[in-house]
């Protein structure tokens, strides 16, 4: 490879910077260095350029220098455009305020002014409308009589300010002006290089963020991810059941198979439940159903069998107290026997609902 810029051959240079490389940590200042170039050199780079992807470290640090260089111009030549506003608005305050000076600021009274009383009527009426006329353009309320045909009256009356008020107003309007456009302008430069710090702030967290990133996901391929095994119940057949032969079968191959009461054993223990007593009704429930429980009872009679003497009723009791040490066989058992007297309650329950839910 060579220099994409200098086209020094890649054998000769101490080292290189990347624009663009997976493996490298620096991935966006890379891209911000691809991004100078096509700004100052007019010469894009691509990933997939065929000449090269990648500068000596002498081009970078020009490159580097003269992006510094020319911020550091920016900057100052900011600067000097809000000194050079200051004395320019100071100049034009001073001429301002020596041109006030003089005469400029004389208003102008109308002839008509200068008319006895005894005047004709449309002589009257010109004088009139002309009052009217400076009344709309001074917006100040004028009212005029004949008495006030006057120029020495009218200023004294107040109906038009004196030439020294004139000229103070227009001195300070002006000033104003410009000086809060002045003051605009250095806030708008205080703007501009608050904005820019926060970019260059942003951006040195985009670069952190990114190689943490980067570092991350290297370190997570390192890692080897073991799930563990699917639990294997191909050897037990499906439950609850409903029959109560298809268990007494169950139960039989259970004390002498090995396999399947391994099976049986972690199936149970998979089982939730947030304290003792649910989880014996839920292990019972997953094995027996309520309409097979009917016909269990916990001491057993000649009709109906004990539940106490199937071996699947002492794993899920070794179990039980496995999982829950405080647990007393006194406890678990009680929880059993209430589970089988109950029964017939439940699927009294459920033949209810189902006839509700005909009904609808």
């Amino acid at each position: 490879m060579i220099c994409r810029l200098c086209l020094k051959d890649s054998a000769s240079i101490a080292s290189v910077v990347k624009l663009f490389h997976n493996s490298d940590l620096n991935i966006i200042e890379g891209l911000e260095v691809a991004r100078l170039i096509k700004k100052y050199l007019e010469i894009e780079v691509t990933h997939d350029d065929v000449i090269s992807t990648m500068i000596c470290t002498e081009c970078h640090g020009h490159l580097k220098e003269f992006h510094k260089f020319r911020r550091n111009v920016e900057e100052r030549q900011c600067t000097l455009r809000s000194d050079f506003l200051q004395i320019q608005v100071k100049e034009e305050t001073t001429n301002l305020i020596a041109s006030n000076n003089g005469n400029d600021c004389d208003r102008i009274i109308p002839d008509t002014w200068g008319m006895e009383e005894d005047a004709p009527d449309y002589q009257m009426d010109i004088a009139k409308s002309e009052l009217d006329e400076e009344k709309a353009e001074n917006d100040q309320p004028i009212f005029l009589q004949t008495s006030d045909m006057n120029t020495n009256s009218a200023v004294d009356k107040g109906i038009f300010p004196n030439d020294n008020d004139l000229t103070g107003a227009l001195k300070t309007n002006e000033m104003d002006t410009l000086l809060q456009y002045a003051q605009l302008l250095k806030e708008i430069h205080k703007l501009k290089i608050d904005i820019r710090s926060r970019d260059e702030t942003n951006q040195n967290l985009i670069i952190s963020l990114t190689e943490e990133l980067v570092a991350l996901r290297h370190e997570v391929k390192k890692q080897k991810v073991v799930f563990p095994p699917e639990e294997d119940t191909s050897l037990l057949p499906p439950m609850p059941f409903y029959s109560f032969e298809d268990f007494k079968i169950f139960d039989g191959k259970i004390s002498l198979e090995d396999d399947m009461r391994v099976q049986l054993k972690s199936l149970i223990l998979r089982l939730g439940g947030k304290d003792m007593p649910s989880f014996m009704k839920m292990a019972i429930k997953s094995i027996i159903s309520d309409e097979m429980a009917v016909g269990l009872t916990w001491r057993g009679t000649p009709e109906k069998p004990s539940i106490q003497e199937f071996a699947t009723f002492k794993i899920i009791k070794d179990i039980c107290q496995t999982k829950y040490k405080n647990a007393t066989i006194a406890d678990i058992n009680r929880v059993c026997q209430q589970h089988v007297v109950h029964a017939k309650d439940r699927v009294g329950k459920k033949l209810k609902k189902k006839e509700m839910a005909l009904s609808i």
